[in-house]
């Protein structure tokens, strides 16, 4: 049974006014007690998508930059045979260099390169008028070769330098180049899964034998949610909201014990 004093309370006097109504009213909150955060909530939700995706584009942008195969520039030093044709080939490697801004200071010396060309057209000159003129005359030769393949070392390293001009390095000098594809080493990616509503994640290889672990997180990192752990370097995350922003992070875990979590990567549901 309601007792007299909660029937005093309950009484049409305790009421409460529409005056009293209209002043607790949210409609009449002071603009200036109204926080930042209730503001951003009236923002639409193209313009709040659009900046989160702009950021995303970005980031995967950077990320795609890492994963771009390098192509190596290898020198050949294909030397004919013939002690003529080996005379051509020399000489026209001093031309393309001399004054070639790719090769400041080459090794060995152009000088020292003339001069055992030189010697060498001697000794050919030679070779019939003397007797051991041949084996002084293969002594040049080899002495030449040597020169040469030194010159090759320092030209490769020139190119290795600057692997993505390297080609256009090598046809200056007037060797023969071929390419060869390097890989970068792998970063931590993620990328859209093959279903709607997932992502695939990957990492760096930690060791032959390793196991990683993964978290994903849906609130801008407040909180981490754990995915199933893998022996692979590579996972794949599903069930999660298309169009969502959603950031990754892993570890490995080796003999020597875990790893720090890696920096996150952000990515969209799609």
């Amino acid at each position: 049974m309601p007792t007299p004093q909660s029937l005093e309370a309950w009484s049409p006097r305790n009421m409460p006014t529409p005056q009293s109504f209209e002043a607790s009213s949210p409609c009449n909150t002071p603009t200036s007690q109204t926080s930042k955060a209730t503001r951003r909530s009236f923002l639409p939700a193209s313009l709040f998508f659009k900046t989160k995706t702009t950021q995303h584009n970005s980031q995967t942008e950077a990320i795609m930059n890492q994963n771009k195969s390098v192509h190596r520039t290898l020198v050949a030093l294909k030397l004919p045979r013939g002690v003529s044709a080996l005379i051509t080939y020399a000489l026209g490697l001093v031309t393309a260099l001399t004054g070639n801004a790719h090769f400041a200071t080459p090794s060995p010396a152009l000088t020292d390169l003339t001069t055992a060309i030189g010697e060498l057209q001697t000794a050919q000159a030679n070779l019939s008028r003397n007797k051991g003129a041949i084996a002084a005359r293969n002594d040049k030769k080899e002495a030449l070769v040597k020169l040469l393949q030194e010159l090759r070392g320092y030209i490769q390293k020139t190119a290795d330098a600057d692997p993505e001009n390297g080609a256009a390095i090598v046809q200056s000098s007037g060797l023969p180049a071929r390419k060869t594809v390097v890989h970068k080493a792998r970063v931590f990616d993620a990328r859209p899964g093959a279903i709607s509503g997932s992502v695939e994640v990957l990492a760096p290889v930690a060791a032959r034998r390793a196991s990683y672990e993964w978290q994903f997180s849906t609130d801008g990192g407040k909180t981490w949610i754990e995915s199933a752990p893998s022996m692979r370097a590579r996972t794949t995350i599903s069930g999660l909201a298309v169009a969502s922003m959603v950031q990754l992070r892993y570890r490995s875990v080796t003999k020597a014990g875990p790893s720090d979590w890696s920096q996150p990567v952000t990515i969209v549901v799609k």
